[in-house]
């Protein structure tokens, strides 16, 4: 999944970086891992419905532009994988990481289930995520 994808990414140029500048504090961190009380408090969907275009994500544009989102186009998509090693969600890192293009786990775009998306949910997850994401935010400034 694209998210574990980048997390490698982000340690691995942060690692070098710190390297290169060893004065420097360097931290990573994703708002999906920092609001995690909140995903897993609003979501509707079992392991596998938080990824791209997803529950959440289509929550929070239909409370922010729902002109834009094209609700007739959000279906499920994504891995289908029952076992915990291939599903994708952002709320469950898996022991394994798979390489995969985009288009072969995923036909729509979808990884997740926009189907399951409101407005009222959108207002929820994004209130929530701004709040834990702050919440580390202030205490990081005080380290």
């Amino acid at each position: 999944m694209a998210t574990e994808a980048m997390t490698c990414r982000a340690r691995a140029a942060l690692r070098e970086l710190k390297s290169q500048f060893p004065k420097i504090q360097f931290v990573f961190a994703s708002y999906w891992s920092l609001a995690g009380k909140t995903l897993q408090a609003v979501r509707e969907s079992e392991p596998g419905g938080l990824g791209h275009a997803c529950e959440m994500e289509t929550s929070i544009m239909l409370f922010l532009h729902p002109e834009k989102v094209k609700t007739a186009l959000a279906k499920r998509d994504g891995p289908k994988h029952a076992d915990l090693y291939r599903k994708a969600d952002m709320q469950y890192s898996r022991p394994v990481y798979f390489v995969n293009e985009f288009h072969e786990v995923s036909k729509t775009g979808t990884i997740g289930h926009p189907d399951l998306a409101s407005a009222d949910k959108g207002e929820k997850f994004l209130t929530g995520i701004v709040h834990e994401v702050l919440e580390f935010v202030d205490q990081f400034a005080e380290w």
